[in-house]
């Protein structure tokens, strides 16, 4: 049921012992296999997790796995149990969601879309619940379901629940929970469209699947940098909408790194009746000058010319340089160089420094395929936010303290498997807990 290569993660030993405290688990996880499915590590998008309707199987991002010790046991509790209750989301996705209906409007595909959620999160409830743990999805919501839980006298049976259970028991809360599942993501942003609600993106990215050139149009727009007037859906009094898209950024294709606007007419019935795409606009920051609220160094310090001859000099972990190519090489040199001047001066050390040009090679060898090889590696005039401009201007950021939290050798070795992996997955990068398609991509 785990791939070879969730079974070669550090912390592989721990999560298969902590996952078998839950019933449950075990029983969607027997189900998945059954299929013939698995749990997959997804090295590209490092922080989702989601499942993939085309294969049936599940993929957790390599940067979720709980950190372990050099004994292999997990460093924290906490984080061990709540990553089992990602697993146990995921899980519910998969096994427990309908995937046999499709949506045939906005509307179906917001409600499907919310109703699966709430699906995954009571799912995720109960194997958090069997393992004495929290919820990957927070506290606020854990607490809300106890107290359904609470209420309906069922909170001891959860702890020996199993998925052969008669339906009849546990109808009434499963109900309930899925409802308050569904009101809570309904305001939560998905992690591939962080500046808009799944409620918005639901609806929005059915319709634009549902354009005539949908699919490729979807793939081709930065659901990331999105935000919520960008794309608006208008009803009219007969029951036609159109789908209007006003300066959309997209990130791949014929206009990466440019907006577009885009209009579709759909009948009363949602099938497309007509659309028209608009000249692309011009990129929005200038190719002369480092964007708006970044500063590029241009001077070296002793530290960076040390790294700059021997990319090894600075290394404070242990354990063997990973492999990387040539251009990785100069690419970490470069992050180096430029970034170390503007770190110095907020304190940061040479080890320290690396970290986050580590960090930076990581995000621009994941992005090289669709934006180009990296043109600076920047670092915000407050010093709180790393920037990595790629040849087709598109910037992409990520605050330092999430460099500073992550090893150098992690961030390095997550670019050498990267290099080893087939590129069958889109190099998405998230901004929260877990990753979904559209619907209509997931049933």
């Amino acid at each position: 049921m785990f791939s070879p290569q969730f079974q070669q993660q550090p912390s592989f030993p721990a999560i298969l012992e902590q996952a078998h405290e839950s019933p449950y688990l075990v029983d969607m996880l027997t189900q998945l296999h059954a299929r013939g499915n698995q749990v997959h590590v997804d090295a590209f998008t490092t922080r989702a997790a989601y499942y993939k309707t085309e294969t049936g199987d599940l993929y957790i991002g390599s940067a979720l796995f709980p950190a372990v010790n050099d004994e292999g046991r997990p460093i924290g509790v906490t984080d061990l149990k709540r990553f089992v209750s990602l697993l146990g989301h995921e899980g519910g996705h998969a096994v427990l969601q309908d995937h046999a209906q499709h949506p045939s409007s906005p509307d179906d595909a917001r409600a499907m879309g919310l109703a699966g959620e709430g699906v995954a999160l009571t799912a995720e409830y109960i194997v958090a619940s069997q393992v004495s743990g929290s919820m990957w999805s927070g506290k606020s919501i854990q607490d809300a379901l106890e107290s359904t839980a609470a209420s309906r006298g069922i909170r001891a049976d959860i702890a020996t629940r199993r998925m052969s259970d008669p339906a009849t028991n546990w109808q009434a809360f499963d109900a309930q929970a899925a409802q308050q599942g569904a009101a809570y993501y309904a305001q939560l942003s998905p992690s591939t469209a962080p500046n808009i609600t799944y409620n918005e993106y639901y609806a929005e990215a059915w319709a634009v699947l549902n354009t005539r050139d949908g699919r490729t149009l979807h793939q081709h727009i930065d659901w990331d940098l999105v935000q919520s007037p960008d794309i608006a859906i208008v009803p009219h009094a007969d029951g036609a909408f159109t789908l209007n898209g006003q300066a959309v950024p997209m990130d791949s294709g014929p206009h990466a790194g440019k907006r577009v606007d885009f209009t579709a007419a759909f009948d009363a019935d949602s099938r497309v009746t007509g659309e028209t795409r608009q000249t692309p606009r011009p990129a929005t920051f200038s190719t002369d000058e480092s964007p708006a609220g970044f500063t590029q160094h241009d001077h070296v310090t002793r530290e960076s010319a040390d790294l700059h001859r021997n990319p090894e000099a600075s290394q404070p972990e242990r354990g063997a340089m990973p492999l990387l190519s040539e251009q990785h090489m100069n690419w970490l040199r470069q992050a180096y160089v430029e970034l170390a001047p503007g770190l110095k001066a907020q304190g940061l050390d040479p080890d320290r420094s690396l970290q986050v040009a580590a960090s930076c090679l990581y995000t621009a060898a994941r992005h090289e395929a669709r934006w180009g090889a990296p043109r600076q590696f920047l670092l915000s005039t407050d010093g709180s936010t790393v920037g990595v401009q790629h040849e087709n201007l598109r910037l992409e950021t990520f605050p330092l303290e999430q460099a500073l939290n992550t090893p150098a050798l992690e961030s390095l070795r997550a670019t050498e498997q990267m290099m080893q992996m087939p590129q069958e997955l889109p190099a998405e990068e998230v901004h929260r807990q877990h990753d979904h398609n559209a619907p209509a991509l997931r049933r």
